[in-house]
């Protein structure tokens, strides 16, 4: 593993203990969802053609 690698996955274990001390609102966490499933299906659509 490089050191890319490993700043890396300590600022996403970084990330990850700021999302637990501070949770989404439903209505946010609701928004986030559909804003990702609408991404993926964006970039399903494009494999498809």
């Amino acid at each position: 593993m490089t050191k890319y690698h490993q700043e890396s996955i300590a600022k996403k274990k970084a990330s990850i203990a700021s999302w637990k001390e501070q949770p989404l609102k439903p209505e946010e966490y609701r928004a986030q969802f559909k804003m990702l499933r609408e991404q993926r299906l964006a970039r399903e659509s494009k494999s498809m053609h």
